[in-house]
């Protein structure tokens, strides 16, 4: 009987702690606050046109 009365016990807990996950919000990773370096559309070109001299 008390196998039975453990077995309970512990199968509500991981429920209930199951249950609580993700209550306080949303979970999400923060933004980035380094800002990444912007590439101008002409370095863009010259980059892909320097990838596509290598790959021939």
């Amino acid at each position: 009987m008390q196998r039975i009365t453990y077995r309970h016990i512990t199968l509500f807990l991981c429920l209930l702690f199951i249950g609580a996950c993700g209550q306080t919000g949303d979970l999400y990773l923060p933004k980035e606050t380094q800002e990444k370096p912007k590439v101008t559309v002409e370095e863009k070109k010259e980059n892909q046109q320097k990838k596509n001299k290598r790959d021939k």
